[in-house]
């Protein structure tokens, strides 16, 4: 890859399904990817195509999009290549403006890449990237098995930091496609396998049961739930 000239490093975006299915979606209200990647185009550097848009992990909300698309019982394996088609589609039809908006910032000659983190380890899945560059473009790149990536020549190091996080670090990020009993499967880190276990289902009554951080208070909330085990994991959260 051709080195840019300038580096925009975003994070977190967690782009669910748009209106149709907003899952974790912070971006869909108001536009507000669209309107930051067609204000860069615009730029003269942007008009150059010397402008690299680097998603530093999380672009994806695998994690909460098309909660029905997983149906494995197993706490071990998170989504098969299969599984993971059916949540990128649901991602893709709600956020047309943004993929076109991509398309055109690349088009441009600028370069989209994105790295995976611990809600879109799904990127690994070969599918998953034909798709993605299918709609944004052939040069789409993505930064996948690293913990860290580095731009002018080391000067720029950028990483998601689930790696140092016990609760969201995969035991094989460097090849985290493994054999599950129902064939090729995703490994599951702790903390999807909390989401998808407790904090889905909770966010039905609690709306802003995700967006507390620490993680350990949801700890009153989950107490106050008495129901699906969800006390048993208020209790292992104190």
């Amino acid at each position: 890859m051709q080195a840019k000239q300038q580096v925009l490093v975003v994070s977190d975006l967690h782009l669910g399904g748009g209106s149709f299915d907003p899952g974790d979606d912070h971006v869909y209200q108001g536009r507000q990817l669209e309107r930051f990647v067609r204000k860069w185009l615009a730029s003269p550097k942007g008009r150059e195509g010397q402008i690299e848009l680097f998603f530093n992990g999380d672009f994806l909300e695998f994690a909460q999009v098309n909660q029905a698309a997983y149906r494995s019982p197993s706490s071990d394996f998170w989504c098969s290549e299969t599984e993971s088609m059916e949540k990128l589609e649901s991602i893709l039809s709600g956020h047309f403006d943004i993929i076109r908006a991509l398309r055109d910032f690349q088009a441009q000659g600028n370069q989209v890449t994105i790295a995976a983190g611990n809600h879109d380890v799904d990127l690994y899945w070969p599918a998953i990237q034909r798709r993605l560059r299918q709609c944004i473009g052939d040069s789409l790149r993505f930064e996948i098995g690293a913990d860290w990536v580095e731009r002018y020549g080391g000067k720029l190091q950028i990483g998601h930091g689930h790696a140092e996080d016990p609760a969201n670090r995969f035991k094989h990020w460097s090849a985290p496609i493994l054999d599950a009993p129902d064939g090729s499967r995703l490994e599951m880190c702790p903390g999807t396998l909390f989401m998808v276990r407790f904090v889905n289902a909770l966010e039905a009554t609690y709306p802003f049961a995700d967006n507390l951080h620490p993680v350990q208070n949801l700890a009153p909330v989950l107490l106050r739930e008495d129901t699906g085990g969800f006390a048993s994991a208020g209790w292992l959260l104190l």
